[in-house]
């Protein structure tokens, strides 16, 4: 079968073979676009040696199918083909079948109804990797996952763990890590990492290829809770998309180193940065600088040393403490800050995790300029950090 431009296939049953390939694209025009929904598609070529199962393809976009055989098998665009695990053209039947299919891909490989249950099945994931649908949970426990190709404006990324899901949660059991030559982990919508386990994530630079970074949040917000982080890349440790992407820490370690002098930092490009029951303790002075976008030293610098942020001692729920009170909440103009001690700061956040108001010592706080809303309210004592969420009416 030879198509033109763009192709649809669904819905149906398509059996191809051919001498050279059973489903080509024209070379005239570059290739073809071919688009497979719900269907059955089995295509066998390649008897020349310049031959090919698929070929002269610009893209191959499949919606609601997935390739079931060979294993491992995925459109590479230099070759303008399909191509197993090591990169080289397919010659032996693919078979593509309609089956439920989610936008999340481990080592390059997409996870669908028939391998969530058992991700280890995955060439270049091991550990006990399973997927849940219903609770949009990633399970990594006692995983180790290496990289596998993704292309982006075509640019090709090796990227360990790429998620387009809402609302992912991975739950972290045992030690983890993600091996990646680009990024460790990638999620275009909202994610949260928690569990009781660990996750290392190394990303290595080779020159020519894009930078790199350890984890990479391009959604409106990243929540790392209750579990040890330690994200490495040459570009970021952990870096998020400017004005967009919030970074929530809660009572997790958190360790992020980047390489590249000048244009790196460790934790980049976020606007807001919230810390509830942990603290930046590495390097000294080290701060969140929202014009800055990240975490600055005592210079204003972007960090791009190790940074650390831990489980601070003593941390409670303002709701627990006996000798802080807020009211009223909600409050509309005045908001009264009882504290036992006579030296604590006041810090008030947005959702987006930028701050809003700050003061020292001050025990009546106006917020009648504030627009209506859910805010976070931080107070800072020599006893410890106490937060608490306030609504403004």
């Amino acid at each position: 079968m030879v198509f033109s431009n763009t192709t649809t296939i669904e819905n149906c049953t398509i059996d191809a073979s051919g001498i050279v390939s059973g489903i080509l694209g024209n070379p005239e025009i570059g290739g073809a676009t071919l688009f497979i929904e719900n269907a059955t598609v089995k295509a066998k070529g390649g008897s020349t040696d310049e031959g090919g199962s698929m070929l002269q393809l610009l893209n191959i976009i499949l919606n609601n199918c997935a390739i079931t055989t060979p294993a491992q098998a995925v459109f590479n665009p230099d070759e303008a083909a399909l191509v197993d695990f090591d990169g080289n053209i397919i010659t032996e039947q693919v078979v593509i079948e309609p089956m439920e299919t989610y936008p999340l891909y481990l080592a390059g490989i997409q996870v669908t109804e028939n391998n969530a249950a058992d991700l280890s099945a995955i060439e270049g994931v091991d550990g006990a990797v399973s997927y849940n649908d219903a609770t949009k949970t990633l399970t990594l426990n006692g995983a180790t996952i290496k990289d596998g190709d993704r292309y982006y404006e075509d640019d090709r990324f090796k990227i360990s763990i790429d998620s387009s899901i809402k609302d992912l949660t991975i739950n972290l059991i045992g030690n983890n890590k993600l091996e990646a030559e680009n990024i460790g982990l990638l999620s275009f919508r909202n994610i949260k990492i928690n569990g009781y386990g660990t996750l290392t994530t190394t990303a290595s630079h080779t020159e020519g290829e894009p930078a790199s970074a350890g984890i990479v949040a391009i959604g409106n917000v990243l929540v790392i809770e209750n579990c040890t982080i330690d994200a490495f890349g040459f570009e970021a440790g952990i870096r998020g998309s400017y004005q967009k992407t919030l970074l929530i820490v809660k009572d997790a370690t958190v360790k992020a180193k980047s390489e590249i002098e000048n244009i790196s930092g460790s934790i980049k490009f976020f606007p807001g940065l919230i810390l509830f029951d942990c603290a930046i303790t590495a390097p000294e002075g080290a701060i969140f600088d929202a014009d800055e976008h990240g975490v600055v030293d005592a210079n204003g610098n972007l960090v791009t040393e190790q940074i650390v942020i831990e489980p601070t001692t003593g941390i409670q729920d303002v709701e627990n403490m006996k000798d802080i009170a807020i009211y009223p909440n909600p409050v509309n103009d005045i908001l009264h800050v009882e504290v036992s001690e006579n030296n604590f700061g006041v810090e008030l956040y947005n959702i987006f995790g930028q701050q809003v108001l700050k003061a020292q010592n001050e025990r009546e706080i106006s917020v009648s300029e504030l627009s209506s809303g859910v805010y976070v309210l931080k107070i800072t004592t020599e006893k410890g950090i106490y937060s608490r969420k306030i609504v403004k009416e």
